[in-house]
């Protein structure tokens, strides 16, 4: 999508190798080239980070000199998203428009995902999440509620959008 120049920086958890079967072959072939050269700056945190401890998302305030009371954290996943922004003190919106996923979709997903990576997201699927902050039904929604925050406290400095 080329948005990468937008952006300040990445953060992500290793990669899980991809199973044995299952995955097409171009999608194999473009794991094994060249990796992708980005116009920001991309941050490995430890897989320990992992949603919805706390951690990553403290590293990411540190790194961009934020508190976490300034931050909207946008997230389509209750147990993990929601609930990591709460544990650290962030504005928490949950993206419902996230969860509307096609059955192909899903399919595939369930195909390149790792056993223990479903395993680690089944184990989250109750949370001691408060209700969310807001709930978004569509991506523009999220400029808004922005907008909204800034004019009602000023606090909302930077926002960031997570992809389970």
């Amino acid at each position: 999508m080329k948005l990468d120049p937008l952006l300040t920086s990445i953060y992500t958890l290793p990669a899980f190798p991809f199973p044995e079967t299952g995955v097409a072959a171009e999608i194999r072939k473009r794991s094994t080239e060249a990796p992708v050269t980005l116009q920001c700056k991309v941050v490995e945190l430890p897989r320990d980070h992992e949603k919805p401890d706390p951690r990553a998302l403290i590293r990411v305030c540190e790194d961009l000199g934020v508190e976490p009371r300034e931050v909207l954290y946008v997230g389509d996943t209750k147990p993990k998203d929601v609930l990591v922004a709460q544990r650290v003190g962030a504005l928490d919106a949950w993206a419902e428009y996230g969860t509307y996923v096609s059955l192909e979709y899903r399919e595939r997903h369930a195909v390149i995902s790792a056993a223990s990576a479903t395993r680690r997201h089944l184990e989250h699927g109750h949370s001691s999440a408060r209700p969310p902050a807001f709930g978004l039904s569509s991506f523009d929604q999220v400029l808004d509620l922005v907008r909204t925050a800034r004019a009602q406290t000023g606090a909302v400095a930077k926002v960031g959008e997570s992809a389970t």
